[in-house]
């Protein structure tokens, strides 16, 4: 039998640490941290919700969704000529994203 641990995905923590290693991956040669990002190439709101739990609440935590939505959102903010991830373009990742997931 494979081992395996079950990791609990509903946990905000573990949510975020999996998009904060991600953007740490990524982003190695533009030197931009976690804290970086969230705090200025990412609006802080959406729809009056902070960021964050606007995420949690709108994302199946599962990695391949959170990469699907973080791609989409900055691919809908460079072709948009945004210097950084508003809000407009988080509504129409998230819009992109719910037809992934339908699919």
């Amino acid at each position: 039998k494979i081992e395996f641990t079950k990791l609990v995905w509903n946990d905000e923590e573990v949510f975020f640490r999996i998009i904060n290693e991600r953007i740490r991956i990524l982003n190695q040669k533009y030197k931009i941290t976690p804290e970086i990002f969230w705090n200025n190439l990412i609006a802080n709101q959406v729809l009056g919700v902070e960021i964050k739990k606007f995420l949690h609440t709108n994302i199946i935590p599962r990695p391949r969704d959170i990469i699907f939505f973080f791609n989409s959102a900055k691919n809908i903010a460079v072709s948009r000529d945004h210097s950084s991830i508003e809000e407009s373009d988080i509504l129409k990742a998230l819009n992109e994203y719910s037809n992934f997931i339908t699919i």
